[in-house]
């Protein structure tokens, strides 16, 4: 990695400290951060089952209101100190403890169902995020600004980041034009593939702004620990200023998915997508994927296997609809051909 490499975290002594409190951090976090989205489904439920003349705004929701603060709240303190203590690549997979977290709260407080098979997926994203913590750990380099414009102007992120974009540009036309043609019922088979079509959306959403969450932390300790200060150059306020469109984009796009589906399936399909995409990220922009050594690359594909395997128990029900719907559009595209 360019840069910035003279000193770098271990896991040893305070170290080990400090890494046991991003541990705990990430959990609290995933906690606090699935109450939020829970609440804020409640409220979308609640609205929906209403008279269309008694719907109102849900941002007058108090309900709403408190899950948006939560949600907020999580990300606001509860990442800082995670992302201040852990690396992405074993930060990102901590938080599949999101989804054990949203099952409990949709039972509880959405009378949502809690399966064996539930609690099997739940065992086996327990399994993988324990793998990627104990074993998981990758040395982080100190990071000045002059290091991430470096990283970031690679030929191979650009690419990537290029693609990211495309792909949003793509999925976010594609809403907008299933919207322009159908009705805003809430169970049907369209509004199934609207609302993955924004969870998807939003995971790659909270995947940037998880990678500039940690650039900003990153800077921080660089300027406060370090005596270092990033703060006087201008691209360290653009970072800063880029997480925050990234933040309410991703709420923006979550909560338009959440009016269309039932949470079971789409916070599964949001927290897969952000897995995969804040790995890809972190292994690209840090250039870890040069640098892991064999045994790293295994957990880190074993872990992220049993995480995401772990997630299909609970949007069971979403992908047999999708599976359905798919069937279905299949069918009508064959009778149309046959016809023509």
């Amino acid at each position: 990695m360019p840069g910035g490499c003279a000193e770098t975290t271990d896991a040893t002594g305070n170290g080990t400290v400090m890494y046991a409190i991003g541990v705990a951090a990430g959990v609290l976090t995933s906690a606090v951060q699935s109450l939020g989205l829970v609440l804020q489904r409640k409220t979308h439920i609640l609205n929906a089952s209403r008279p269309e003349s008694e719907r109102v705004p849900v941002f007058r929701s108090r309900t709403w209101l408190v899950g948006l603060a939560l949600f907020i709240l999580s990300q606001a303190i509860g990442s800082v100190v995670a992302m201040a203590a852990l690396p992405v690549l074993v930060l990102a997979p901590l938080g599949a403890n999101t989804i054990m977290f949203n099952a409990l709260f949709s039972m509880s407080l959405l009378g949502e169902p809690f399966s064996p098979a539930d609690a099997a997926g739940s065992m086996a994203v327990a399994v993988g995020s324990v793998m990627i913590t104990i074993f998981g750990f990758v040395p982080e380099p100190k990071l000045l600004l002059s290091d991430i414009q470096a990283n970031a102007s690679t030929s191979i992120f650009m690419v990537w980041a290029s693609l990211q974009l495309a792909a949003l540009v793509a999925l976010f036309v594609a809403s907008l034009a299933m919207r322009f043609k159908q009705a805003n019922d809430m169970k049907g088979a369209s509004n199934l593939r609207l609302a993955l079509i924004y969870v998807i959306i939003a995971g790659m959403l909270s995947a940037q702004s998880f990678l500039v969450g940690k650039l900003i932390v990153e800077l921080a300790k660089t300027s406060l620990l370090d005596s270092e200060n990033q703060f006087h150059y201008g691209g360290t306020y653009a970072i800063y200023g880029s997480m925050g469109v990234y933040a309410v984009l991703n709420i923006g796009a979550m909560n338009e998915g959440m009016r269309f589906y039932d949470m079971s399936l789409l916070v599964p399909a949001s927290f897969s997508t952000f897995v995969l995409f804040s790995t890809a990220n972190s292994l690209i922009f840090f250039q870890e994927w040069s640098l892991l050594p064999v045994q790293t690359w295994f957990v880190l594909i074993t872990s992220l296997a049993l995480i995401l395997f772990g997630t299909f128990p609970f949007d069971h029900h979403g992908i047999f609809a999708l599976f359905t719907m798919m069937s279905k559009l299949s069918l009508s595209s064959t009778f149309v051909a046959q016809g023509s």
